[in-house]
């Protein structure tokens, strides 16, 4: 969690108001959670081949090994809520789709998503993506 705040700092930790674990002290599992999701966020843009102009500044190359342990644990933990996704597809996979479907055209990734997540959208799945981030957290303690 250090090393992605090190690596990825908050606008106070680039400026050099606070550290990392200053951060991780004041707002606790707050502070983990957010992490949680943005490592995993993180990992999945690595793997869409779209951003690689953009590998100079969201490369995950340089975290340490723990980082696929959390991706793991991650992917672990949301595949026990079994399908998410419309066409029954884990959480995980459900993100990884669009690079899939075109891998390097961010903007057919774009149109994807619209279309295809949009009926998702529509039915309010959406709130249980944001409940399945909330819960992410317990199991790492």
């Amino acid at each position: 969690v250090r090393a992605f705040l090190a690596g990825f700092p908050t606008p106070a930790i680039y400026a050099g108001e606070e550290e990392p674990w200053q951060r991780l002290e004041r707002e606790g599992s707050e502070a983990e959670r957010w992490v949680t999701e943005e490592l995993l966020l993180l990992w999945v843009t690595n793997q869409n081949p779209a951003y690689t102009p953009a590998k100079d500044i969201i490369s995950d190359a340089d975290l340490p090994p723990e980082y696929g342990a959390v991706i793991a644990g991650c992917r672990a933990y949301l595949d026990q809520d079994g399908p998410f996704g419309p066409g029954g597809e884990s959480l995980v996979d459900l993100l990884l789709e669009p690079a899939r479907r075109a891998p390097h055209d961010i903007f057919a990734q774009l149109e994807f998503m619209e279309r295809e997540w949009g009926q998702m959208r529509r039915q309010k799945r959406m709130k249980e993506l944001q409940a399945q981030g909330q819960n992410l957290i317990p199991w790492m303690r």
